[in-house]
């Protein structure tokens, strides 16, 4: 019983995983840019880069990604647009 618990919860695991590697993905494959989508077309430069280093957009993917996840973790969903 308790191997099958484990086992059930080992997928639990890699399924989440799996889906926050997805929506992260998705989220950065979308050609719209959501600095733009997030201040308007008319933002001045200083607010855009402001904004991008405000939510971690100016670090490598894979820092947003664990970035990402970290919030995930701690309830924060972000906002929506």
């Amino acid at each position: 019983m308790s191997r099958y618990v484990l086992t059930r919860i080992a997928s639990m695991g890699l399924v989440l995983l799996g889906v926050s590697v997805l929506t992260f993905f998705i989220a950065h494959v979308v050609p719209a840019d959501p600095v733009l989508a997030a201040l308007g077309e008319h933002a001045r430069e200083d607010q855009i880069r402001s904004y991008r280093h405000a939510y971690g957009l100016d670090r490598p993917v894979g820092v947003q990604y664990l970035i990402y996840v970290h919030r995930l973790l701690a309830g924060d969903f972000g906002i929506s647009i």
